[in-house]
């Protein structure tokens, strides 16, 4: 097994707007078992590897879902660090998984975003930040 870290220049640190939309499509690809990147990864008759998505909120990270994918934000001063971190990879896949993520993400985007799953994680993302009105 390995672990492989893909990372990325993030928005700036003020642009919280973009930071919560990240959070959001964190959520959207990994909090539950009908979310896009489980269904390919995690509820098939194999799992290869797990996800799950950390998201930050008052000064500190939490777990949205445990397992061994995540999406992950670290605030520098003039940028953020956006990375995907995949734990427990068997080794055979070390070499390809970054292509078969962007594959998988592409068909995403070609397939489109289930638009009512989507309002359904903003929705309860507000009521945790916010209580029900």
């Amino acid at each position: 097994m390995g672990r492989i870290i893909i990372s990325f220049f993030g928005p700036p640190p003020n642009d919280f707007l973009t930071r919560k939309a990240l959070d959001i499509l964190g959520l959207y690809l990994t909090s539950s078992t009908v979310a896009p990147l489980n269904k390919e990864y995690i509820e098939i008759e194999s799992p290869l590897w797990y996800i799950c998505t950390y998201c930050f909120q008052k000064d500190r990270y939490l777990t949205i879902h445990s397992s061994d994918i995540s999406f992950h934000m670290e605030t520098y001063v003039t940028n953020i660090n956006l990375e995907i971190r995949i734990n427990s990879v068997p080794i055979k896949y070390l070499d390809t998984f970054n292509e078969k993520l962007a594959t998988s993400l592409k068909l995403i985007v070609e397939n489109g975003v289930d638009m009512k799953r989507m309002a359904m994680i903003i929705n309860k993302d507000e009521l945790q930040v916010c209580g029900p009105h």
